[in-house]
């Protein structure tokens, strides 16, 4: 841990607030593509690392926005994570974006140190979002109406469209680590996909995918397995995002709860039972 280290940190929790909480995660994935593209470049990947790395700076814009909501009265919603916070020019909402990514990134950082091949960002991300959820938001953890959501009672065919999707996206996923045998490659190029979302709102986010296929092809080397792993989690996320992220207070992000408790479940699987 270094004052350098805190520094990164420090600034990109600024960045989050500035451009929005969503928007720093594509902003991560289009700088680490390009640090992939440009070896050469390099040092990018201690500023994206230390700072910008989801979710670091993702979790100061959270708590942020939360804040920004719930203590400062500002106009929106204590979830509206895509608003840039600039609009408020309110330095207190930047500083506790910023603060919070230092405890984040610090968090992250003991976390590495058990030697763990787990997602340390992630993890982090749920326990500063549940804390969010608790302390700036209404407390309020499950949703009471998901019976009410079509895809629990008449349109079972949804699962079977998940599933695919994530079997196909886990399996690219695989192939592109063992292919360039970067691990991360394409967690950052689903980052950098969001881009796409702006374009068309219909457009599924994959980072939890790619990510989990990544952590399972680590563990196993199969590409089956990758594939399978992105299937589960594609159906988790689903799962997730209406359980505890529908109408919701705050915002508790179902790819980063996807990856840190999968992450975890393939790290005590092949790590520590086989």
């Amino acid at each position: 841990m270094t004052l350098y280290m805190i520094a990164i940190a420090f600034s990109a929790g600024i960045i989050s607030a500035m451009v929005g909480a969503f928007q720093e995660c594509m902003l991560a994935g289009l700088v680490m593509v390009a640090m992939t593209a440009f070896p050469q470049y390099s040092f990018l990947g201690d500023t994206v690392s230390y700072g910008l790395f989801p979710y670091i700076a993702f979790t100061g814009g959270v708590v942020a926005t939360a804040y920004a909501s719930k203590v400062r009265k500002h106009d929106l919603g204590g979830a509206a994570i895509l608003t840039s916070l600039t609009k408020f020019q309110d330095i207190s909402v930047l500083l506790v974006a910023a603060a919070v990514s230092i405890l984040s990134m610090i968090t992250a950082w003991l976390i590495n140190k058990t030697g763990w091949v787990i997602d340390a960002g992630s993890v982090s991300v749920i326990f500063y979002s549940c804390l969010t959820r608790k302390f700036l938001g209404d407390g309020k953890f499950l949703n009471r109406s998901m019976k009410a959501i079509p895809r629990y009672s008449g349109n079972k065919k949804e699962w079977i469209y998940w599933a695919f999707l994530g079997l196909a996206v886990g399996f690219m996923a695989g192939g592109i680590v063992m292919k360039s045998g970067n691990p991360w490659l394409p967690f950052f190029l689903s980052l950098a996909s969001l881009v796409f979302w702006f374009i068309d709102p219909n457009f599924p986010p994959t980072h939890h995918i790619t990510c989990t296929a990544g952590y399972a092809m680590l563990a196993t080397g199969s590409l089956a397995w990758a594939a399978v792993w992105g299937m589960i989690a594609s159906i988790v996320s689903t799962i997730i995002g209406d359980a505890i992220n529908t109408d919701a207070s705050t915002h508790i992000d179902p790819p980063a709860t996807t990856i840190g408790v999968l992450s975890i479940l393939i790290y005590l699987i092949y790590y520590i039972i086989l």
